[in-house]
């Protein structure tokens, strides 16, 4: 079984994944953007149940090659971990239109494609989890976070109703507050 975790480069990401190294025997896919240094390492401690591989998550076409890239190597995404994000701070009426959008798309086209890639071979293969990283901001808000708080609520919302989408497929697809 391969689990898929996005955002490696630092942080959240790669503590998840590190703990799954360290407490399972998975094979850890670790998604990374541009910096390489602390997968590397992971890749460098726990050897051959790692693999780095490198996408755009907000581009269709490079999240669909990631998953054809890993199904031809023999590693079929049984597992996802949706941890990729970003973040800025801003108090709603001085935000500008294009860093709101930038937030939203940030935090959820990724999580969509990601899934949405992840299911087309878990619903084959009848098994799958999905865990989607999101927010208590997302939840109770905070001051200077209004287009971090709505992206990471509409992550609670993809999350539920994907969730009821394919719970009779064996697959469950949950969302952390973290």
């Amino acid at each position: 079984m391969a689990v898929l975790i996005t955002g490696s480069n630092g942080g959240m990401g790669s503590a998840i994944a590190q703990h799954l190294l360290e407490t399972t025997e998975l094979q850890v896919v670790l998604h990374i953007h541009d910096q390489r240094a602390v997968a590397d390492g992971l890749a460098a401690k726990f050897g051959a149940r790692v693999r780095v591989v490198r996408a755009d998550l907000c581009n269709e076409a490079d999240v669909q090659s990631m998953f054809a890239a890993l199904a031809k190597d023999d590693l079929p995404v049984d597992g996802l971990v949706n941890c990729v994000g970003i973040s800025s701070n801003g108090m709603s009426w001085k935000l500008e239109q294009a860093e709101f959008e930038r937030i939203m798309r940030g935090n959820t086209l990724p999580t969509f494609l990601c899934t949405k890639h992840a299911l087309l071979g878990m619903r084959a293969r009848k098994f799958g989890r999905i865990v989607n990283i999101s927010s208590v901001v997302g939840e109770m808000g905070a001051v200077g976070a209004s287009h971090y708080g709505a992206a990471k609520a509409a992550v609670f919302g993809f999350t539920r109703c994907v969730a009821r989408e394919v719970v009779k497929s064996g697959i469950t697809v949950n969302a952390l507050a973290l």
